[in-house]
């Protein structure tokens, strides 16, 4: 079989102003609404606090970037913000790299790890906190999502061209019909290349070195130190493996905004993105 991902789990990945925003393209287009069709059931769990908008109306802003860029933070916020659904492939890719992990399947194969994600149904829900959740099978996946072994093994796995074809539909009916926030790695490009709005999020390496130190002692036992070197060449090994991958790979979408998260605090990056989307007419009740 061929091996597709070159991971090394032994040794697992740590894992503004409008005027600060620079339009990535000077290409003129129109601001659709996505309108994604409806793909059979889904798995709700709490849906109250969102509104429902028509299939027609519905938004989807994107939010891309490479490992420990903040696009999480900024992706969960603005979602709070706008009210809408936050929606993580990431999310989706890790509960398939856990799942594969616990259950055995050889992740340098693409034939076991193609098949694996092809046998079974793959579903995203809201928890009564407000959380994406994966359902698998339609049962939750209670596993935890944020260790770096997990980290790493949905990096190997999202190499995978028959895991990413399996995983496109999922995504595209995330949530279905709200609105949402949704970020990732391609999601501008491939997933819902007609987005209202799209962003990719750029900070200096250094930068996000010392977030990724700071969210890895978050789940390390106390007084365990970090290797800086180590964490540092295994960022840019990942940034390189996915951003030159042959499928999907992390860049911009030639229409979306770069924002720079490098200085300034997630209140005032957000602040910025919020009145970026109400002068593009995408606040609902302004």
């Amino acid at each position: 079989m061929a091996n597709f991902c070159k991971s090394r789990l032994s040794h697992p990945l740590p894992q503004t102003e409008i005027a600060n925003l620079s339009f990535f393209s000077s290409r003129s287009r129109s601001d659709k609404m996505l309108s994604v069709p409806f793909w059979g059931d889904f798995f709700f769990l709490n849906f109250e606090r969102y509104p429902v908008t028509s299939p027609n109306s519905r938004i989807v802003i994107t939010v891309d970037g490479l490992a420990a860029s903040g696009k999480s933070s900024i992706a969960r916020e603005l979602a709070r913000r706008l009210e809408f659904v936050h929606f993580s492939s990431g999310l989706l890719y890790r509960a398939v790299g856990a799942e594969a992990l616990e259950r055995g399947v050889e992740l340098e194969s693409e034939e076991a790890i193609g098949e694996f994600v092809e046998s079974h149904k793959w579903d995203l829900a809201i928890d009564e906190q407000g959380e994406g959740r994966v359902a698998v099978d339609g049962v939750l996946v209670n596993r935890n999502l944020s260790d770096p072994r997990t980290s790493e093994a949905a990096s190997c796995v999202g190499t995978s061209r028959r895991v990413r074809r399996a995983l496109l539909e999922p995504q595209r009916r995330a949530f279905f019909p709200h609105s949402m926030v949704a970020e990732g790695r391609d999601l501008g490009t491939i997933i819902f290349p007609d987005a209202a709005l799209k962003l990719f999020v750029e900070a200096p390496e250094e930068v996000r070195i010392a977030r990724r130190v700071r969210q890895l002692q978050e789940l390390r036992p106390e007084g365990q130190l970090i290797d800086d070197l180590m964490l540092r060449a295994e960022i840019s090994e990942r940034d390189k493996r996915d951003a030159e991958r042959s499928i999907a790979p992390t860049i911009a979408a030639k229409d979306a905004f770069l924002v720079d998260n490098g200085s300034r605090s997630l209140t005032e990056v957000v602040d910025s993105l919020y009145a970026l989307a109400l002068s593009k007419g995408l606040v609902t009740g302004e």
